[in-house]
């Protein structure tokens, strides 16, 4: 099985860094790991000095020329939806904001043409914010029967076998892809998830385990085989996840003895914060539009907040004088 990676970055950037750790730990994890890294002429002519290591951390590059009607974002979506004509075996994709947790070589696959783990780690009707934002970048006509079908798969993780069906499920994904990206929609996984649906639910569900995808759930990340930490900012619970940390790996092109640590252990690079447990009525309210609009108002501008909140509380209080409650 070859492990794969997709990789379109300039040095204004942290794709690469990204890049860089993931593969570091899938070889701490998988040794023997035969990984191919596939990119574009101008990214692979970019890693030259402290960029240059990561050439030499994967087995083999392939760099494709990509039409400059593509910008950088829309490169890297043109790659991957289109990996599967660049590839003669069967193949583990691995998006590059990933830590890899465990030796995969271990594990047995499914015996299907494709699995994918739900986007989330969740079904479509358990997320009031995930369902809402389908609705807001869905660009296909059966959108209706993507959400009947309550099925809605993250593309961070892909596990493919080398036949002609996933060929043929490549081919109709880079023809979605393009024809969502000329309505506007550079995002790979609605044409994902359209391409499933066309060809009669091809995907098949891989465990969350595959892709724990810890800012949205954290039921997996015990038993994590690759940890999905989804954005770089340093307000990610994720330590691997600071921008500050990419950022000495750009400028030195090494690797500290701190972060190797982390690598090593990929689980314990929680931040230190306050967490609390939240029943399932909880997490859905925080996935609302509602949630999203107050908690904005919180982090962007604290008067205007507060303002707010002495407003409902003047509201609490004028209620409890008109009921008599005394809670």
């Amino acid at each position: 099985m070859t492990f794969v990676y997709v990789l379109v970055s300039t040095e204004k950037d942290n794709y690469l860094e990204q890049a860089l750790l993931s593969i570091l730990s899938l070889k701490k994890h998988v040794p023997n790991a035969h990984i191919t890294l596939l990119t574009d002429i101008q990214t692979r002519d970019s890693c030259i000095g402290t960029r240059s290591r990561i050439l030499n951390e994967v087995n083999n590059t392939i760099a494709i020329p990509i039409g400059t009607e593509y910008p950088q974002r829309a490169k890297s979506r043109w790659l991957k939806t289109n990996m599967g004509q660049y590839l003669q075996d069967d193949f583990l994709y691995i998006d590059s904001d990933t830590v890899i947790a465990s030796n995969l070589m271990t594990e047995n696959m499914p015996e299907a043409d494709i699995c994918a783990a739900f986007d989330r780690n969740v079904y479509i009707h358990e997320s009031p914010f995930m369902k809402e934002s389908i609705k807001e970048v869905y660009p296909f006509s059966n959108l209706k029967e993507l959400l009947s079908y309550d099925k809605y798969f993250n593309s961070g993780v892909i596990f493919c076998r080398n036949n002609d069906k996933t060929k043929q499920f490549f081919s109709l994904w880079h023809e979605l892809w393009k024809e969502s990206f000329r309505k506007g929609t550079v995002l790979d996984q609605p044409a994902f998830n359209a391409a499933n649906l066309q060809m009669n639910n091809i995907l098949h569900e891989l465990p969350g385990e595959w892709n724990c995808q810890i800012t949205m759930d954290l039921r997996y990340l015990e038993n994590a085989k690759i940890i999905h930490y989804l954005v770089t900012n340093k307000y990610n619970i994720y330590l691997l996840a600071d921008p500050d940390i990419l950022k000495n790996i750009k400028q030195t092109g090494t690797i500290s003895s701190e972060i190797e640590t982390l690598l090593e252990h990929p689980k314990t690079a929680i931040r230190n914060t306050r967490r609390r447990i939240y029943t399932d009525n909880a997490v859905e309210f925080s996935e609302t539009k509602l949630y999203a609009f107050f908690f904005t108002i919180y982090t962007k501008s604290r008067k205007i907040f507060n303002i707010l909140e002495y407003f409902f509380i003047g509201i609490r209080k004028i209620r409890n004088i008109i009921t008599g409650y005394k809670g």
